[in-house]
């Protein structure tokens, strides 16, 4: 596996293990629950800016990540904006999310939210979230 894939899988299972409800990332074998709240995530930019050396060293990165919240349509407009709401507090603004390996650490600098439209019987709302991240070197 590469190093960059491997920065992004350890990112992922950061967020993954803090919210409520599935998040089916690119290339993921899960398919989507037919009727529950679920999310498409997706690390839209990685890109590193540095690091330091030495066995204690950390690698630095700069990324965005993006969910699209998929909600039945029978839930109320209130109850997808819930959902949003759900990732909203796991990824605001200050917010430090460390892996339980203690491997990497991502803290969120800013979030925005968009509200969606109705597809296929789901309400989608996006909400977008940068990131620096500390992953240990290696």
């Amino acid at each position: 596996m590469y190093k960059t894939d491997l920065r992004e899988a350890v990112i992922r299972s950061i967020i993954d293990g803090a919210l409520p409800f599935p998040v089916i990332w690119p290339n993921d074998t899960e398919k989507p629950p037919k009727n529950a709240t679920w999310a498409r995530g997706a690390i839209t930019r990685l890109d590193g800016v540095g690091g330091s050396l030495g066995p204690g060293g950390k690698d630095k990165f700069n990324g965005s990540l993006e969910f699209k919240i998929f909600t039945e349509q029978k839930t109320t407009e209130a109850g997808a904006f819930n959902a949003m709401d759900q990732i909203g507090a796991v990824v605001k603004r200050g917010a430090a999310l460390t892996a339980s390996s203690g491997e990497a650490q991502i803290r969120i600098t800013a979030t925005g939210t968009r509200p969606g439209s109705n597809v296929d019987g789901w309400h989608l709302n996006t909400l977008r979230a940068d990131f620096f991240a500390y992953v240990n070197g290696g």
